[in-house]
């Protein structure tokens, strides 16, 4: 897949473009972007979306957190069999921006697409003034066909990222699969952290989350391997995970573990992972969340907080055995 960052040096023809935030690249999102491969029929299938958020920049106060990283947006578009992903910087001047001038330099004189994909609720440009029908009076001018496919539901309910950030936020773990269509998944490398667990005999996979806001709060039974993108590079053929899922027992957070331990309010994700030693530093990686067991809280000592790790282990084991034996 090809990823271009803001505006086009020069034109890329596109049959087909699907466009959206794509949080989460969801149930929703996939039958856009099926739609979109579909018309596209081999002839380039392209997903335009926005880095940062729109509503993180137009009304920072209200941007209710993300599903995924942009990375893992983009590793995720690549998966869905996009040809190429535009990842549009937005910003203020993008934010007044005419719909008719991001259609002119977008659509036409960018991709000069044939097909545009979007939900039913699509709106974009200046005030957000522009709408389906903006959308579709432009094709019948510039030669595309506007698609609107059908709304993805369940329990009756439309598939949105907002009711996964809800699920996410009350460890609902089984809801967000069945509105993504899979196991929710933080994708990142891993960095070096304090080196606690390993003291306490628990060693654990640190990788940050704070950059882009995520969701997640509490200990989580997980599982673990390794981020296939990577594993097409020549120097990574040696990733410790490579061919094997582990599981593992993972503590999202800011890690209020003892009273005397400073987080410097570092949103972080610790993994420990069962049966497994060895290094992993600086690698890609997924963690698949598989059943949340408890929220995070502070512990009085370092005794207390190593019992209590035993205790999450000794579940989390028992729940991935269940699932998956």
């Amino acid at each position: 897949m090809q990823l271009i960052r803001d505006w086009l040096a020069q034109p890329i023809p596109m049959a087909a473009v699907a466009i959206g935030n794509f949080d989460g690249v969801h149930l929703g999102h996939q039958a856009l972007l099926q739609k979109c491969r579909k018309l596209a029929g081999g002839q380039g299938a392209a997903a335009i979306t926005f880095a940062p958020l729109p509503v993180e920049v137009l009304f920072p106060e209200r941007a209710p957190g993300r599903i995924t990283s942009t990375r893992q947006r983009i590793s995720e578009l690549r998966e869905q069999g996009m040809d190429l992903t535009w990842l549009l910087r937005f910003n203020k001047d993008l934010s007044q921006q005419r719909p008719q001038a991001f259609i002119d330099r977008v659509l036409v004189d960018g991709l000069s697409v044939k097909h545009v994909v979007v939900g039913s609720d699509f709106r974009f440009g200046y005030q957000r003034s522009g709408n389906l029908d903006t959308l579709t009076e432009a094709g019948k001018l510039h030669g595309f066909q506007v698609h609107v496919p059908d709304t993805v539901r369940h329990a009756g309910e439309r598939v949105s990222s907002s009711r996964i950030r809800e699920a996410l936020k009350a460890g609902d773990m089984g809801l967000a699969k069945s509105l993504i269509g899979r196991d929710y998944t933080i994708r990142g490398r891993v960095i070096r952290g304090q080196q606690l667990g390993r003291k306490l005999g628990f060693p654990t996979l640190n990788i940050d989350v704070s950059r882009w806001a995520c969701l997640l709060n509490g200990v989580f039974a997980v599982q673990v391997m390794a981020e296939p993108l990577e594993l097409r590079a020549k120097t990574t053929h040696n990733h410790p995970f490579a061919g094997r899922c582990w599981n593992g027992v993972a503590s999202i957070g800011y890690r209020p573990s003892v009273t005397d331990t400073v987080s410097n309010h570092r949103h972080l994700l610790e993994v420990h992972v069962f049966d497994w030693s060895g290094d992993a530093y600086g690698k890609q990686v997924r963690v698949r969340f598989i059943e949340r067991l408890r929220e995070e809280h502070q512990f009085a000592d370092l005794s207390a907080m190593t019992e209590q790790m035993q205790l999450d282990a000794d579940q989390a084991r028992a729940i991935l055995a269940d699932n998956f034996e």
